[in-house]
């Protein structure tokens, strides 16, 4: 399905275009999926399976809306350190999320929106702070480092189960 851009209306994937198309799938991990039917195979494969779709396309700018919603929490890892490596080998990625711990550990920009319009905007270490998560989706926290050997960053931690007064 990623090569729908590159080949008219009749025409059949040569071998290139196959041996493509599996060489995205073991840059992702999935490449053992090769036989396996899409209604067979997990949230976070048919989200791996999407991105090896866009490599494919030779798309070098990936845009994607909540690549881990609705994943476990094994596969909403495995889905972003995918994703966070695609970012090394130089795509650019831009990712939408809900969770900020997801911004605090994979990015490098984060552009905060509420109501519509970008409330602030920068690194996520400088952009999300606990006043702004109340803000936003009404749940106290403590923003938190975290260190783990030469590792550290920070995270959100409720206060109380998080739940408050929104605003």
């Amino acid at each position: 399905m990623g090569l729908t851009n590159q080949l008219n209306l009749l025409a059949a994937p040569n071998q290139d275009h196959i041996d493509e198309a599996y060489a995205a799938m073991e840059s992702l991990g999935i490449a053992h999926l090769r036989n396996a039917g899409y209604g067979e195979i997990s949230g976070g494969e048919r989200q791996l399976t999407l991105i090896a779709r866009a490599l494919v396309q030779k798309a070098k700018i990936l845009i994607m809306d909540e690549p881990t919603a609705n994943l476990d929490y094994g596969n909403q890892f495995r889905v972003m350190c995918r994703i966070s490596d695609l970012a090394r080998d130089g795509y650019i990625i831009i990712l939408s999320t809900h969770n900020p711990d997801h911004a605090f550990l994979y990015a490098n920009r984060t552009l905060m929106i509420y109501g519509g319009k970008v409330i602030a905007d920068g690194t996520p270490e400088n952009v999300l702070d606990a006043k702004l998560i109340k803000v936003v989706y009404g749940v106290d926290v403590n923003v938190e480092d975290y260190r783990y050997g030469s590792r550290r960053h920070k995270l959100c931690v409720p206060i109380n189960g998080g739940v408050g007064k929104h605003r």
